[in-house]
């Protein structure tokens, strides 16, 4: 169950290539992946102006690291490589 407090949801795309690997729980091997997702940002039209001129001191992206548990990340695989487009909801935790 998620937290209502906590809950988020990132909308982006998969910047760099998910890395897979196995946990071992007990007698049970469970598959776990760690990814990223960009998030651009909601910009004013004045930044949006500058970026436009070149200005690179804006920031136009947040980079989100995500992980996966279980048979999430079957789907996660076979879905979802580097640049696809992805909604995650989940819960926040740093």
């Amino acid at each position: 169950m998620i937290n209502a407090a906590n809950l988020c949801i990132f909308e982006g795309r998969i910047s760099r290539d998910p890395q897979f690997s196995t946990l071992k729980f007990g007698n049970e091997n469970v598959e776990k992946a760690i990814f990223s997702i960009a998030v651009d940002r909601a910009l004013s039209s004045q930044q949006r102006q500058k970026v436009k001129n070149g200005d690179q001191t804006i920031k136009t992206a947040d980079f989100i690291p995500c992980s996966l548990i279980g048979a999430q990340v079957q789907v996660l695989r076979q879905y979802f490589p580097k640049g696809k487009s992805i909604r995650v909801i989940g819960h926040y935790t740093e």
